[in-house]
């Protein structure tokens, strides 16, 4: 099977192309409803490719129909873009499917997620004899779990989130995350990146058999509504309503669920973010570090939640080794992913500016009123007045800094000056002291200057050095130098204070060889490590970009809906983390001088 497996591999990566080309065109890809003209496109290649290297083979593509090949000659099932509709919408996500059966099963299969979870793309390959499921060229050996745990995730297609009471009752105990492509969903299973994955809508033999062979190469299954696994007929025929894939306990416990009851009609009140047609950010390495930069404050925040106000010594007595999992608990009882003020704040910033299409300070400050009237489960006492209209202006909290993530994404095409003065007047919100604003002025010059053009830690530093040297307050340039010689103590006098903050996020940027390390060293220094950790997250994920945040953490923040079925604190669907990609996306388009 290795020549059809490269075969397969090449017509993919090549269709792949012609696909992300037409969803980058001004005004998005061109077509409507199911069907897009590069779909067409794509296909045709495909088709091409694999027939003038197996001649006498068979082939069944959702765009192109039927070619007979020689009588018990393997079959080639093709869907050139499982995801059509929301590859139209300008959605990441969709993917290219290339199954081949032989003898009546998926021997081979390739998938690949073109424009997910950038340009770069995420491809899968597998084939009978040819060794092991490999992920974008590396090997990989998953065990999927038999039963269903509180921390395993579910992938369900883009429209879940228009019914999360039932889709989260359908996946009890686990959570569930939105992929809109059921190959790349098979396929993200069979990586071992999901438990399960289940698609409601009808899906057929092109939809799922490039996926189903991945899974057979993760020694895993996937059955229909019944139960029954799924097979295929001599032409390669394959129907089912439900389809759910992964191990045999998992997909038994899951098909007796009520997904009937799943609505899917229009969006009914809030939703998550996406982008206009054509918007997409095509620049791979800079998308990667924006998003590196929302899920790194998103996971510091958790996981430092777990330990927020214990003692440095608390910390190595409870964890001799970390924390270094977001899980369910802690000091508030949340959701493993689940933001406390700081990220929500900051989600809330991100959906203000994105929606407005820049940065304003009225609306912004409206937003931030809007979400203190949500009822959130903490919130600081500077914040809290400045939101009920006192600002308390001795204050050197740490509650601008906090938040100030998505301004550095925002940023990132601006000039030093300007992002400095974009972190003093969102600071100035709710934190007017000038060594507050200042703090956030040279976090968002950093940052921004780590998301626009990525390199060195240093440099970052650098620039926010320099900055600060001649237009910041003595205090914040202290902080800076002090730096790059030692972290704060974190967990003695004024824990909350804005410079211990930026102080620890500034060392673990110099010495921290990952998002991970540093987040980890500054959870264990104590103190108010919610903060402390989501300012290191967030500029340590701008430097190192996404794939540098541990799988398990991304996977929690993006399944991490605290509903009341689930959710100690049940916060609403604005502050959830689930479109925190998207949302970096977003910051990007707007701050983009085109």
């Amino acid at each position: 099977m290795q020549r059809p497996l490269e075969a397969a591999l090449d017509a993919a990566v090549a269709a792949g192309e012609i696909l992300r080309r037409d969803f980058h065109r001004p005004g998005g890809a061109r077509g409507a409803g199911d069907k897009a003209e590069a779909d067409l496109e794509a296909e045709r290649l495909i088709r091409s490719r694999l027939g003038e290297a197996f001649p006498g083979w068979s082939y069944l593509g959702e765009e192109t129909g039927r070619a007979a090949g020689r009588p018990g000659a393997p079959l080639w099932l093709v869907d050139p873009n499982d995801g059509t509709r929301d590859y139209l919408a300008g959605r990441r996500g969709s993917a290219v499917s290339i199954g081949l059966l032989a003898e009546g099963h998926p021997a081979l299969g390739v998938v690949f997620a073109f424009a997910y979870p950038d340009d770069e793309g995420d491809l899968f390959a597998w084939a009978e004899g040819c060794g092991a499921l490999r992920r974008n060229g590396r090997a990989l050996s998953a065990r999927l779990p038999e039963a269903l745990g509180a921390g395993d995730v579910v992938l369900l297609s883009s429209t879940a989130d228009r019914d999360p009471a039932t889709n989260l009752r359908c996946t009890e105990p686990a959570r569930y995350r939105s992929v809109p492509s059921i190959a790349h969903r098979l396929a993200l299973v069979a990586a071992g990146e999901a438990a399960a994955a289940v698609s409601i809508f009808a899906p057929g033999a092109w939809d799922y058999a490039a996926g189903h062979a991945l899974l057979r190469g993760a020694g895993a299954v996937i059955v229909d509504e019944s139960g029954a696994e799924v097979d295929y007929g001599p032409d390669g025929a394959s129907q089912t309503l439900r389809a759910f894939a992964g191990s045999p306990g998992v997909v038994g416990r899951l098909v007796p669920r009520p997904w009937p009851e799943v609505y899917s009609g229009p969006w009914r009140g809030e939703r998550t973010a996406s982008l206009a047609r054509g918007r997409a950010v095509g620049d791979a390495a800079l998308l990667a570090r924006a998003q590196g930069c929302l899920l790194g404050q998103v996971a510091g925040d958790n996981l430092g939640a777990l330990v927020e106000f214990c003692s440095a010594a608390d910390v190595a007595a409870r964890y001799p080794d970390g924390p270094r999992r977001l899980v369910d608990g802690g000091h508030w009882g949340i959701l493993a992913g689940q933001p406390t003020d700081d990220s929500e704040m900051a989600l809330t910033l991100a959906r203000a500016v994105v929606g407005a299409g820049g940065y304003d300070e009225a609306g912004v400050l409206e937003a931030y009123r809007a979400w203190y009237r949500t009822g959130p489960f903490d919130v600081g006492d500077t914040t809290r007045a400045a939101l009920v209209g006192y600002l308390v202006a001795d204050s050197q909290a740490n509650g601008s800094l906090m938040r100030a993530s998505p301004l550095a994404v925002l940023a990132h095409s601006l000039r030093t000056g300007e992002a400095a003065e974009l972190g003093r007047r969102d600071s100035g919100l709710t934190h007017p002291h000038p060594v507050c604003r200042d703090a956030v002025a040279a976090f968002v010059v950093a940052a921004s200057r780590a998301v626009a053009r990525g390199g060195e830690p240093e440099a970052a530093y650098e620039a926010a050095l320099g900055w600060a040297k001649s237009a910041a307050e003595p205090a914040v340039t202290d902080a800076l130098v002090r730096a790059a010689a030692e972290p704060p103590r974190c967990d003695e006098g004024h824990t909350g204070w804005v410079l211990v903050a930026l102080q620890n996020a500034f060392h673990e940027l110099l010495h921290a060889p990952s998002p991970e390390a540093g987040v980890v060293a500054t959870v264990r220094r104590g103190g108010d490590t919610d903060t402390n950790a989501a300012v290191a997250g967030a500029l340590l994920g701008a430097v190192h970009g996404r794939s540098a945040v541990p799988v398990q953490w991304r996977n929690m923040i993006l399944s991490c809906r605290p509903h009341p079925l689930r959710a100690r604190h049940p916060r609403p669907l604005s502050c959830w983390p689930v479109d925190a990609m998207e949302l970096a996306e977003g910051l990007l388009v707007t701050g983009r001088h085109d």
